[in-house]
């Protein structure tokens, strides 16, 4: 029985740090290290250094407090006060679901089939892919099931295979070298971390890992913090390893073939990429990494933006299948501004609410352990300078 149940713990922290991946996996996640990678050039190894802080340990730091919270993000942001934390709390969900990055991987889906299939446009791709994600995300117990088991090999396995074929190529353009310090490189990965947006998603991720941490502590759940700050730490483990060995990978691709990417957007450098590495025929494969990593993010996205309108918006009154279908009505709308729209319209308060955010975790985190008492004082603060430094900018 001893080994039946290590067996099973083993077998269940593996399969929840793969879909700990797979949901942080986004559409961001490819587009940004390939930016990254473009700029950096040589300097590419102090890029992608930032890049991990902002865009890894982080991330998964907050989703291991989140994970000891119960994932309960309401005691989380109700430390700033009842109503306060309650518009925190929607302004950070507003802005890794329907109204951000849920569109964004949608756009970015679009943007990158465009390259192969130019007569398939936004509105038709945007209102199947909305139509889909709606079906496998109506299941809601079955989603870290379904993103570990069974998506997330496949992104891997083709994202290995791209980054494999591009680092045996030599690229037709001399790459492009970069003179810039090693520390603005790190602080242009930090930057370009925030904007996968994963450090907002961590908070709400916890809701969908939850029930197959329930599946091996049970009971112990709820009363034994050690056991689940132990089953967190190392289903973490997993999914950081993953994020930093793809991310590194396409890093390293991308700034190998710099002087071909100039002057590629962001949306459509992995498109590009892939035929510059395996040719033509490459744009099926690059369709299904794309197809992948959308879909195992917007799956996650939209799953707790339903549970989240269920809950704080409508109390309860809507059915999870009616808030489902709201977030994805209100995904579709937002996916039609296109992937620079959308990411016009989120980077200025994306650069107001990450630091304090970040601000907000690392006192909830002294509280829990520490019993630290100050919050308002330091997330007000930071919130307050970034505004300014906005303003300024």
């Amino acid at each position: 029985m001893m080994e039946l149940k290590k067996s099973i713990f083993r077998a269940n922290f593996f399969t929840t740090g793969m879909a700990m991946f797979a949901m942080f996996f986004g559409s961001g996640n490819l587009i940004f290290p390939l930016g990254v990678g473009k700029i950096a050039g040589d300097q590419i190894a102090w890029a992608i250094l930032g890049l991990i802080i902002t865009a890894v340990l982080i991330p998964f730091s907050t989703l291991c407090l989140m994970l000891l919270y119960n994932g309960d993000y309401d005691r989380f942001f109700k430390r700033l006060g009842k109503y306060p934390g309650k518009i925190i709390a929607f302004s950070t969900l507003a802005l890794i679901g329907p109204f951000g990055v849920l569109p964004r991987c949608i756009a970015f889906s679009h943007s990158t089939l465009s390259l192969y299939f130019p007569s398939v446009d936004l509105f038709t791709y945007s209102l199947l892919a909305c139509l889909l994600i709606f079906f496998l995300t109506i299941k809601r117990n079955d989603v870290v099931g379904l993103i570990g088991n069974f998506l997330t090999p496949v992104l891997i396995l083709s994202l290995a295979f791209m980054v494999i074929k591009g680092l045996m190529i030599k690229p037709s353009a001399e790459p492009v070298f970069n003179d810039a310090s090693a520390l603005s490189m790190v602080k242009f990965g930090l930057i370009e971390g925030y904007k996968t947006f994963d450090i907002f998603a961590a908070l709400f991720f916890s809701s969908a890992i939850i029930p197959a941490f329930r599946m091996v502590l049970g009971d112990k759940l709820e009363h034994c913090k050690k056991s689940l700050l132990k089953l967190a730490l190392k289903s973490s483990l997993v999914g950081m390893a993953c994020l930093i060995v793809v991310y590194g990978g396409l890093g390293l691709v991308a700034a190998q073939f710099n002087g071909s990417l100039s002057e590629v957007p962001g949306d459509k450098l992995l498109g590009t990429l892939a035929k510059l590495t395996m040719g033509e025929k490459a744009g099926l494969v690059a369709n299904i990494i794309v197809s992948m990593a959308c879909l195992t993010t917007a799956i996650s996205l939209a799953l707790v933006s339903a549970e989240f309108f269920k809950k704080e918006i409508f109390g309860k009154k809507f059915s999870y299948s009616t808030c489902l279908t709201i977030t994805m009505v209100i995904s579709f709308i937002f996916s039609l501004l296109g992937f620079d729209g959308i990411m016009r319209m989120a980077i200025p308060l994306l650069m107001v609410m990450c630091p304090a955010v970040i601000t907000l975790v690392m006192v909830n985190a002294l509280n829990y352990f520490y019993g630290f008492k100050y919050v308002r004082v330091p997330f007000y603060g930071i919130f307050f300078i970034s505004f300014v430094a906005l303003l300024l900018s």
